[in-house]
């Protein structure tokens, strides 16, 4: 298109075109518009920069208002405002300050539970003097002074009700927002009365307008997201992250009425048992797994004050929140050690803190009575167990052992175990029988019955295979899941039925048929299947499945329930590692010579040389030096001492005495060498308990090696004793034994060593006084051969004095000292010589009592079964069953009582006890020989019979019995010669 040219002043000027026009007139509005905005912009930033100086303005000019009218008030302790001026004057100022209207704070405090910002210095003052004149204002009992009189004032009550929500509101976003720690306590006070009608003071109690404001409020915290947020933050936040170990349990302490409020409890138990869970799965690297740890350790430690888990109890209002609960508290005790060692604390670390906290949940909370109530009701347990029932020992419930509980009821029966475990050494038997435990007796009884019931069902499931091997294929269940809260069960059942059934030894409070009633129940099983001898739990059996060891160390121990095979000897084997109490007395004997018989086979300790078996060990021994001569010639033998055992006598005169040595000789050089190795007047060892039950003396290893050596060769000797089935008349203290078998006496055991002491500490633990007006302090006192010796019983113990709050220590530590520190190297000395024969786990097979069994025979006396006795006795030198005299004899010993037959016992053998299982056990046997004596030949019908006394060779195990005509006669003589407690010199 040509272009319009006009002429103008001699100059020629081009007509602009429509496009240009358009463009120019764009630009021109498109520069108005910026204008414009930039206008608007300067106008709104001017308007806020305004609002926000205004706002500032009135803000400070609220603050200042509200200290001038309110602060005085509030910062006087004794001064408070009235209701109307608190809710109308003073509350208003600071709920507008930190929920304003439409602010971004209160929707999400409001919606989504979110923190409000940390309140700035300036409106912190008023923050605190806000809450403490609530706080002050509801303990005032004057309804003109209360805040709470709202409630029932028609007038107000909904202004006062959306009121205290907004105070709600406030406080569960306080906790977490990283406020003061003074502003978080009147928070979570303020929390608690708010929903607690009976912490209103101006009503009385069981007003009912109070009660349903209350309830109203509380049921706006529990559904309000503001709480459980809270919760959430105060175990994810500050317990995990930013608790730092000064004051933490102060500020805990402060808090912990926060649980009370509805809904908080159940979300600390789920956030920690949560963060709990995440942290044991942690994958991370090493160096944040460790902080991880740690992190998760710190929120343990509140659990462990006692306080929070009171708490957490009394908030746990139902089965399922005690479900949970359990769950937490399981789960932390598990927990404990595994994050302690990825925290790269030592395993020992883990394995305290996890006691500490055992020891709180048995001690501090109040845990256990209702846990046991709980499970009873769930598992059909019994609640308590009368002592004089006849049956209901075996408990159906159980009878499928560990792996037929749900994951609940495991975990719940494992916290049992593990808590009663932790909590029984802290008790003596006083405390115990006079109701001083966290569970009254019967409910105790009930716990052992029910534990007893699960240990021996559990190794001894149907088919002799535990249930967790039974189920393979079975119904589906989740495998990870049971074996997790069965674990603890596993591992403690055994533990808190070995420490009940160690009570009940020293003091009855179960009846003997409670720990057998299992085993019989399923004997009667197995007799009436016909079953076999090997299933119903032959000891050679259970023998080859323990697999004697090399090392002798003797059966390992194996977890409950583990996996194995090999039917029911298989499970006794496992059982009588785990609950040898479980099992009869009789069976375990068995098991023991048969370990016994098994172990020579194997070591091939009674074969001749010739066939590979050691060479014999050949002893001489002076009458008058027989310890000395034993010692020097025994003292390298160790272990070999189970092969033969050659000794030659040499008397006074210097000449070896004649004879063979068939097994007598080294019976009577074990009786003569334990008799007087355990005489008071060798010093080695002395006598406990009116029984004069023998341990070694202290002083006998501050002898040097001579003491100690001296009460190694007699633990070898005993131990030969026992391996030989040679009864000596050595009753050992039970404390002893517990040390022989490899436990650690505690402070009952005591009692049997020094009554006196025992009492003391007793009456220490219970003392009524200031402790420290006792001036003791943590050491002890002993004498050896006339020098005092002060030992601290902990570093620096001289030092510390015994208090009110460490008193338990030091009865403990004492208590210890006596029977494990002081008498350790005596006692060391004698365990080493007897295990180097018989192993400790050989040993733990029976109670001290059983042990003692074991060393002198069974029941004597009256006990005596005069059938076995007649059946398994020999004769020799020309008598026989068929003799008259023999005839005769068995006559007399029918008629006499029962402690002459211990008498008569004891005349022939030493000991006045059978032999356990029998006088087929006797070795030698018990033999009757006759001794040929002229005499009448119508002594019978009244001559003159014959005059000999009976004799008796108790090495041999022999009577030598003359040719009596006579029953009159074989009585008198006999009776005179028992009861003159003579033996051989008489002939």
């Amino acid at each position: 298109m040509f272009q319009k040219a006009i002429r103008r002043g001699g100059k020629t000027v081009r007509e602009a075109t429509r496009a240009e026009l358009l463009s120019k007139v764009k630009a021109e509005r498109t520069a108005r518009s910026g204008e414009r905005l930039r206008t608007r912009a300067v106008v709104t930033v001017q308007r806020i920069y305004r609002g926000v100086r205004e706002r500032q303005r009135f803000e400070d000019a609220l603050v200042k208002a509200w200290l001038q009218a309110s602060g005085v008030v509030a910062a006087d302790p004794g001064a408070q405002l009235s209701a109307q001026t608190l809710a109308d004057e003073a509350l208003p100022p600071v709920l507008y300050l930190l929920l304003r209207p439409g602010s971004a704070a209160r929707r999400q405090a409001w919606q989504g539970g979110h923190v409000i910002p940390k309140p700035s210095a300036r409106i912190a003052p008023v923050l605190r003097g806000a809450l403490a004149l609530v706080l002050r204002s509801m303990a005032a009992a004057n309804p003109h002074s209360s805040y709470c009189a709202f409630a029932s004032d028609p007038a107000r009550r909904e202004a006062w009700l959306r009121q205290a929500e907004l105070l709600l509101l406030l406080c569960a976003s306080l906790l977490g927002s990283g406020c003061e720690a003074l502003v978080a306590a009147a928070a979570v006070r303020l929390l608690t009365v708010l929903t607690d009608a009976a912490a209103w003071k101006c009503y009385p109690p069981g007003h009912a307008v109070a009660a349903a404001a209350a309830k109203h409020l509380a049921a706006f915290a529990g559904r309000s997201p503001a709480l459980a947020a809270a919760a959430r933050r105060l175990v994810a936040a500050e317990l995990l992250a930013t608790v730092a170990k000064d004051g933490r349990e102060v500020r805990y302490l402060q808090r912990a009425p926060l649980l009370d409020t509805p809904g908080f409890a159940d979300e600390v138990v789920a956030t920690a048992a949560a963060l709990l869970s995440a942290a044991r799965r942690s994958t991370r690297p090493a160096d944040s797994a460790a902080a991880n740890a740690a992190g998760a350790l710190s929120a343990l430690w509140p659990l462990a004050e006692g306080t929070l888990l009171s708490q957490l109890l009394a908030a746990a209002r139902g089965d399922e929140a005690l479900a949970r609960l359990v769950a937490l508290l399981h789960l932390a005790l598990e927990a404990l050690p595994e994050l302690s060692a990825a925290a790269g604390l030592p395993p020992a670390a883990g394995a305290e803190a996890a006691g500490r906290l055992a020891s709180t949940l048995a001690l501090g909370t109040g845990l256990l009575p209702r846990l046991w109530a709980w499970l009873a009701r769930r598992v059909g347990l019994p609640l308590e167990a009368p002592r004089d029932a006849t049956r209901g020992w075996d408990i159906a419930a159980l009878r499928s052992g560990a792996s037929g509980l749900a994951p609940a009821d495991a975990a719940g029966l494992g916290l049992v175990a593990r808590v009663l475990t932790q909590a029984l050494p802290a008790f003596d038997d006083e405390d115990f029988h006079e109701g001083r435990v966290p569970l009254p007796l019967a409910a105790l009884r009930g716990v052992a019955t029910a534990l007893n019931t699960l240990v021996y069902h559990t190794q001894c499931a149907a088919g002799g295979v535990s249930a967790p091997d039974a189920q393979g294929a079975g119904t589906p269940r989740d495998a990870q899941g049971s074996a997790e809260s069965g674990r603890m069960l596993r591992r403690w059942a055994p533990a808190a039925l070995r420490a009940l059934y160690e009570r009940d030894l020293r003091r009855r409070f179960c009846p003997p048929a409670m720990w057998l009633a299992p085993f019989e129940a399923e004997q009667a099983a197995s007799a009436a299947s016909a079953a076999s001898a090997e299933e119903r739990f032959s000891a050679a059996a259970v023998v080859r499945t323990l697999s004697p060891p090399s090392d002798g160390a003797g059966p390992a121990p194996r977890p409950l329930g583990c996996e194995r095979g090999g039917g029911r000897p298989a499970a006794l084997a496992a059982l009588l590692s785990e609950a040898p109490q479980c099992v009869p007395f009789g069976l375990r004997v068995e098991v023991f010579r048969a370990l016994v018989a098994a172990e020579r086979a194997r070591g091939r300790w009674g074969a001749p040389p010739a066939d590979g078996g050691a060479p014999p060990l050949q002893v001489t021994l002076r009458r008058n030096a027989l310890l000395e001569d034993a010692y020097a010639a025994l003292r390298d033998v160790g272990g070999s001492i189970r092969g033969r055992l050659v000794v030659t006598f040499v008397n006074e005169a210097g000449l070896e005495e004649a004879g063979l040595d068939h097994g007598g000789l080294v019976k009577a050089f074990l009786e003569e060498a334990v008799r007087e190795g355990f005489a008071a007047d060798r010093g080695l060892f002395a006598g406990a308990g009116a029984g004069g039950l023998a341990y070694p003396r202290p002083e006998a290893a501050a002898l040097g090696g001579e003491g100690t050596g001296l009460l190694r060769l007699l633990g070898l000797l005993l131990g030969k004793a026992l391996w030989e089935g040679i009864l000596l008349g050595a009753p050992l203290a039970p404390f002893f034994v517990a040390r022989l078998q490899g436990r650690r006496p505690l402070l009952d055991d005591l009692a049997a060593l020094d009554p006196q002491l025992h009492k003391s500490l007793t009456a220490l633990k219970r003392y009524d006084g200031d402790v420290a007006d006792l001036c003791l302090d943590f050491t002890a006192e002993d004498e050896a051969f006339g020098a005092r010796r002060l030992t601290e019983l902990l570093p620096g113990g001289a030092d510390t004095p015994v208090t009110d709050a460490n008193r338990l220590l030091y009865v403990h530590l004492a208590a210890d000292w006596h029977l494990n520190g002081r008498l350790g190297a005596a006692a060391g000395a004698f365990a080493s010589g007897l295990h180097q024969v018989i192993p400790a786990a050989w040993l733990r097979l029976f109670s001290p009592d059983e042990v003692n069994q074991l060393l002198a025979g069974g029941v004597g006396g009256g006990g005596l079964d005069l059938a076995d006795m007649r059946a398994h006795t020999v004769y020799s030198g020309g008598f026989s069953a068929a003799s008259v005299t023999v005839r005769l004899f068995w006559k007399v010993v029918e008629g006499m009582t029962a402690e002459q037959r211990g008498l008569l016992l004891r005349f022939v053998t030493s000991v006045s006890r059978a032999p356990l299982g029998g006088f087929r056990h006797m070795n030698p046997p018990l033999t009757i020989h006759k001794v040929y004596c002229e005499a009448s030949p119508f002594a019978a019908m009244g001559a003159r019979d014959v005059d000999r006394l009976p004799s008796a060779s108790t090495c041999f195990n022999l009577l030598k019995l003359p040719n009596y005509r006579r029953a009159d006669t074989l009585r008198s003589k006999l009776l005179y010669a028992i009861s003159a407690n003579a033996g051989f010199e008489l002939s």
